[in-house]
Formats: structure tokens, C-alpha cells, sequence
């Protein structure tokens, strides 16, 4: 019998993460940061600079919006790693994933299903 050409490993919703600098449990984490082929990862725990840990890269979260923002569901959403906030302009920030929720008037907050394009 031949051996196998592939081989599953998990099922891909955590990557292995190593980090220059300790990472906080909740962080966004920038994997590429372009406005075309973003990448991103969620930090469920706290991970140790330059030990390994794991980044969800296939959830639905919610993070802070950009004030002035109205996503509607299905959008591009963009991270800004500085104000630590997600926006429906791309500008120079890291493409995110799509709104998974549509925005209703006053909220603060909107969902992405992160690294859906």
C-alpha cells in the first residue's frame, strides 16, 4: 500500500503562533497586513513573548467599530491596529473579514466573521 500524500493535522481554526512580544488574551493580531489579502488571528489566551501559542483565524467576533461607521452585513472590514478598531474604509488597515451582522443606529460595536473574504 502506498503511502498517504496528505495528512490532516487539526482542523484549521487555531494556527500556531509564536510572538516577538508577549500577547494578551483578546488581542487582534495582524498575521498580514495588507487592505487586499489581510490576515488576522485572535489571541483566545495570553501568550508569552517568543513561546508558542495559538490565533483563532476562523470565528465571528465583535470588536469596536469606527465611530461614524453603518457596516452593512457582508461587508469588508478592515482592523486598525492603532486605534484597535474595526472600519468599512480600507484607508492603510489590514483587511479583516466581513460583517456578520449588519449594524443597527447607536450601537458601538459591530461582529466580523474574521479572514472571510
Amino acid at each position: 500500500m502506498a503511502a498517504p500524500t496528505t495528512k490532516m493535522n487539526h482542523e484549521g481554526r487555531y494556527w500556531e503562533y509564536t510572538p516577538g512580544s508577549a500577547v494578551a488574551a483578546g488581542d487582534i493580531i495582524e498575521i498580514i497586513d495588507s487592505t487586499t489579502v489581510g490576515l488576522v488571528g485572535h489571541a483566545s489566551l495570553d501568550i508569552a513573548a517568543n513561546e508558542a501559542g495559538s490565533l483563532l483565524v476562523d470565528e465571528v467576533l465583535t470588536v469596536n467599530l469606527l465611530s461614524g461607521d453603518e457596516p452593512t452585513l457582508g461587508a469588508l472590514m478592515y482592523w486598525d491596529a492603532t486605534l484597535k478598531t474595526a472600519s468599512i474604509t480600507a484607508g492603510t488597515d489590514c483587511l479583516m473579514g466581513r460583517c456578520a451582522k449588519a449594524w443597527a443606529t447607536g450601537e458601538t460595536t459591530v461582529q466580523i466573521h474574521i479572514n472571510k473574504r
